[in-house]
C-alpha cells in the first residue's frame, strides 16, 4: 500500500483501501508499505526525532474513511463491523505499522551516518527517537 503522505496516508481515508486491508488481515496475507523518496526521507527524519510511535500512528481510525458511492461504504463498514470490527482493525494496522517502522528504521537509519557533522546531543536525540519505537 502506498502511504502518501506518510503521516496521514490517503489509503486509510478511502473505504475501498480499508476494505483491502481488512481482507488482507482476515486472510493473513502479506502486506507492505511503499513511499516515494520525499515521503521516505520525511518519515525517516520524523522517526529519528520522535518521542514515540504513537506520535504518528496513534490516530489511525479507518471508520473515518469515505467512498464515492455511499452504499459501498455502508456495505464495507457492515462487513468490517460483523468481522473483527473497527477497533480491532485500527489496532492491527497500528501494530503492523509499528513492526514495519522498526524494520525500516533498522534497515535504513545507519547510526554511523548520524555522527558526521552533528553534535553529540543531536545524535543521542536521534537514537532516543529510534529506541522509542521499541517501547510498548
Amino acid at each position: 500500500m502506498v502511504f502518501i503522505p506518510w503521516n496521514d496516508p490517503e489509503p486509510l481515508r478511502r473505504s475501498w483501501c480499508v476494505w483491502e486491508l481488512f481482507c488482507t488481515i482476515q486472510e493473513k496475507c502479506r502486506f507492505d508499505v511503499a513511499m516515494d523518496e520525499e515521503n521516505n526521507r520525511r518519515f525517516l527524519t520524523a522517526i529519528t526525532n520522535s518521542h514515540g510511535f504513537e506520535d504518528y500512528f496513534g490516530e489511525i481510525d479507518c471508520e473515518r474513511s469515505e467512498a464515492t458511492v455511499p452504499r459501498d461504504r455502508e456495505l464495507i463498514f457492515q462487513a468490517i463491523s460483523q468481522g473483527i470490527g473497527f477497533v480491532r482493525l485500527n489496532l492491527l494496522i497500528r501494530e503492523f505499522m509499528k513492526h514495519w517502522t522498526r524494520i525500516k528504521s533498522g534497515r535504513e537509519v545507519d547510526p554511523t551516518l548520524l555522527w558526521s557533522g552533528v553534535s553529540d546531543i543531536d545524535v543521542l536525540a536521534a537514537m532516543s527517537g529510534i529506541s522509542n519505537l521499541y517501547k510498548a
